[in-house]
């Protein structure tokens, strides 16, 4: 820590100590998890469009991100944005390793390729699994807009009815693993809430856009090509990770 010489410089450091603390807080998210054979109920407290009828500027919108993940089972948490665009000078090492691969192995199934991950602010209501308790706290939704992916049906009824929030959903997960499957069903067209009394998580906080010279390490050095039995998911219908939604 070294020597603080005066007050002054004591209430300096104190002042520091107090602001990354407060940083650490605010970077802090809840992310909502499904447990097999759960039920919950979702309000959502954003919009997808700012065209929406039901958009609130001060929520803002939720946001579609390009990302790369990396598939291996240890390191399915490692997410970073894909940098392949003139701002970056098309430098992206997860589009350069997901081309490496499918040059370098016949079977591959593109585990590295960019994937459109969806991350919205929730309101979420369950009953606490320890407790059994009802229990109601805001949280981040994330996930990937694949073939099958309840996201779909989202974008769908954003368009055809022109919102998507302030109304409930119902939540459930079925099965483990490559087994798993989520439905998501409408139940109620408008929940009633103030969606603009709730603190939402900053969303530009829980995506990473990583400077080229570091996304190897980012994205734990993942310079071999994997082994086929440490691929967590491979085909583009399958979820990303059965923990993350």
């Amino acid at each position: 820590m070294g020597i603080l010489t005066d007050l002054k410089a004591l209430r300096q450091h104190d002042e520091e100590v107090a602001r990354k603390r407060e940083e650490a807080e605010k970077a802090k998210v809840t992310w909502l998890s499904v447990a097999p054979g759960e039920t919950v109920e979702i309000i959502l407290l954003q919009e997808l469009d700012d065209s929406s009828e039901r958009y609130s500027e001060k929520n803002g919108t939720a946001i579609f991100a390009q990302e790369h993940q990396n598939p291996s089972k240890d390191k399915f948490f490692l997410r970073m944005l894909c940098t392949n665009d003139e701002e970056h000078d098309n430098e992206c090492w997860g589009c350069e390793k997901n081309r490496q691969m499918y040059q370098q192995d016949p079977d591959y199934k593109g585990g590295w390729r960019t994937r459109t991950n969806l991350y919205v602010n929730v309101l979420v209501r369950r009953k606490n699994p320890e407790t059994g308790e009802k229990e109601e706290f805001v949280a981040v939704l994330q996930r990937t807009r694949s073939k099958n992916s309840y996201v779909n049906d989202l974008i769908d009824l954003a368009i055809e009815d022109g919102f998507v929030s302030n109304r409930v959903f119902r939540l459930s997960r079925k099965g483990e693993g490559r087994d798993t499957v989520y439905s998501l069903m409408p139940r109620q067209d408008d929940a009633g809430l103030d969606v603009e009394s709730y603190d939402l998580f900053d969303l530009n906080n829980v995506v990473r856009e990583v400077p080229y010279a570091d996304q190897a390490k980012a994205m734990g050095e993942a310079v071999a090509t994997p082994a086929a039995s440490d691929v967590r998911v491979t085909e583009d219908d399958e979820d990303d990770d059965e923990n993350w939604l």
